[in-house]
């Protein structure tokens, strides 16, 4: 698309309020997890909450690309709910006070790139007024590892990239590659575990677990962001 074209139209996603319950479910886990006493009325509460991997900056808005050229996705509504379900983890975390421009906004981005040079994800960012875009490439996703046992598995490489700057900002630029490569992305996993159940032979049973898987991995990549309580990957795909 020629760069004399007009800056596409942003769409803007509403930071959430957190509820009544969702902080009463904070405090529950608070009171669940360990205590050492200090002395008469004195107790320290253990964290064993997984720490951020990075921190946005909350005064930049701030976009998701998720970026599956290679078609590993059975469907691309699979990257729009792995992109979702990032955006609300962030959301409900208040990482942000401006905003979290919607994915969607990417789409006429990304679909003009077949008519015109690839364009780089910082100027992907720039294209819809992000200025920090959280980039994650999927390179795995499958219910099955040779079609007869049943363990979903998923992979994201995720960098964080500064559009105005077209630097990236996490990994750090010091970091290298594992092994000297030339990609030091930080890499999501969910792992794959044999299941007893059977793996899903309908269509409808097989959309139900991608969306499952999809969302998982989706929640995975938004609480990188923040310090969160460390849970099974599987715990809420093919149940």
């Amino acid at each position: 698309m020629p760069s004399s074209t007009k800056p596409h139209t942003r769409r803007s996603l509403s930071r959430l309020a957190v509820t009544g319950t969702a902080a009463l479910a904070g405090t529950l886990t608070i009171l669940a997890g360990g205590c050492n006493i200090l002395g008469p009325g004195l107790y320290l509460v253990s964290d064993d909450r997984t720490p951020a991997a990075h921190k946005l900056d909350p005064k930049r808005p701030a976009v998701i690309f998720i970026d599956d050229r290679n078609s590993i996705l059975p469907t691309r509504v699979l990257r729009e709910r792995i992109a979702k379900a990032a955006e609300k983890e962030i959301l409900e975390a208040k990482l942000l006070e401006v905003d979290l421009i919607s994915s969607d906004s990417l789409q006429q981005v990304v679909s003009a790139e077949r008519f015109s040079r690839p364009r780089s994800i910082a100027e992907i960012g720039r294209a819809v007024q992000a200025e920090q875009v959280i980039y994650a490439t999927v390179d795995a996703f499958s219910l099955s590892p040779d079609n007869s046992q049943h363990a979903p598995s998923a992979t994201l490489r995720v960098k964080v990239i500064d559009a105005t700057n077209d630097t990236r900002l996490f990994p750090p630029e010091s970091t290298n590659a594992p092994g000297g490569g030339k990609d030091p992305a930080f890499t999501i996993t969910i792992q794959e575990r044999v299941r007893a159940t059977p793996i899903p032979r309908t269509t409808a049973e097989i959309i139900r677990e991608q969306q499952e898987l999809a969302d998982e991995l989706g929640r995975r990549l938004g609480t990188l962001f923040f310090k969160h309580s460390a849970r099974d990957p599987d715990s809420r795909i093919g149940k």
